[in-house]
């Protein structure tokens, strides 16, 4: 870093990092403000550039969950995913390959028009819905590979199974 940078850096002290104002990045001499290039354009420095103000940001939506709870409620779905998927095809192979899928199909699709029921309720009602969705939907692709092992000549497997699973 060049002297004039380091002389730019520093005068990113003068900003406030308290409540919600958020300090701008450091900015190296060279950037240049509108019409780059352009005769007369002057180095833009951090103590020329307001601090941003984050307090007009509006919530978008009814529901005000931290990024912990929600990490939890998107992560659920695979909580159930991965356990159909571990004996998934055992039961296409048991029940039959159609069945299976549309069970877990319908079911999905059943619970899928229950998310507004379950997020207006309870986060815990969230949660369990969609494990189940998952649990419904974790059958689908052993169930497609049971199918396609059943269902297509051996010299034409591979390349359905591409195709299916693309």
């Amino acid at each position: 870093m060049d002297a004039e940078a380091r002389g730019n850096a520093s005068g990113l002290g003068n900003f406030t990092t308290s409540g919600t104002v958020c300090p701008l990045p450091w900015f190296p001499s060279d950037i240049v403000g509108p019409g780059a290039g352009a005769a007369g354009d002057q180095p833009v420095n951090a103590s020329d550039v307001p601090p941003i103000d984050l307090s007009d940001e509006k919530l978008d939506g009814p529901f005000v969950w931290r990024q912990s709870t929600q990490t939890v409620i998107m992560s659920s779905f695979f909580m159930g995913y991965i356990w159909t998927q571990l004996f998934g095809g055992r039961i296409a192979e048991h029940f039959g390959g159609k069945e299976v899928i549309a069970c877990g199909m319908i079911s999905a699709a059943i619970l899928h028009f229950l998310i507004p029921f379950a997020a207006g309720t309870s986060i815990n009602l969230l949660i369990a819905q969609r494990i189940l969705s998952g649990l419904s939907l974790g059958f689908i692709v052993p169930t497609a590979n049971v199918m396609i092992s059943k269902w297509c000549p051996p010299a034409e497997r591979s390349m359905m199974n591409a195709v299916v699973h693309s």
